[in-house]
């Protein structure tokens, strides 16, 4: 969602020059617009910009997240403002790129990333709505880690 033909342009190009899979983008220049292409189409991942004619700041993400809370949300705009970067990462975006410093393949990076991490949580969503429950995590290598699981009484069957 970018309201900028050039800049999307420019990340579309970036885009195919950095990734690796099949690529669809579909462009729009409004939130709303966005918003009906979700529901009528969904999508992987959205890469949002902050400044839309309908939509600024944070109250794009919030708008997104209340509507379509499955989607992975990537901010991709100019304001380089680490305030407004924690309020949206807090709202719910998986992650957000200033748009000068973001070529391809770190636009195609951070959109692979912001699917996997939707996923985990849906995935945790799922284990807590069961019962299953982390038991221990510990870290083998730095930024990984080992989790077991356990399946607690109530969600186990007589």
């Amino acid at each position: 969602m970018e309201d900028n033909p050039g800049d999307a342009r420019l990340v579309q190009e970036r885009l195919k020059r950095g990734w690796t899979r099949n690529l669809s983008v579909a462009h729009v220049t409004r939130l709303d617009e966005g918003a009906a292409h979700l529901a009528a189409h969904g999508a992987d991942c959205v890469l949002l910009d902050l400044s839309l004619p309908d939509s600024q700041g944070r109250d794009g993400v919030q708008r997104l997240v209340a509507s379509f809370p499955s989607v992975p949300i990537v901010i991709l705009s100019g304001t380089d403002d680490e305030a407004l970067i924690l309020e949206c990462l807090h709202e719910g975006a998986q992650d957000y790129l200033v748009k000068g410093s973001a070529d391809g393949a770190l636009i195609g990076r951070s959109i692979r990333y912001a699917v996997e991490r939707k996923r985990a949580e849906r995935t945790s969503r799922v284990r807590a709505t069961a019962g299953v429950t982390p038991t221990a995590c510990r870290p083998l290598v730095s930024g990984s880690c080992s989790c077991s699981w356990r399946l607690s009484r109530s969600a186990r069957r007589p």
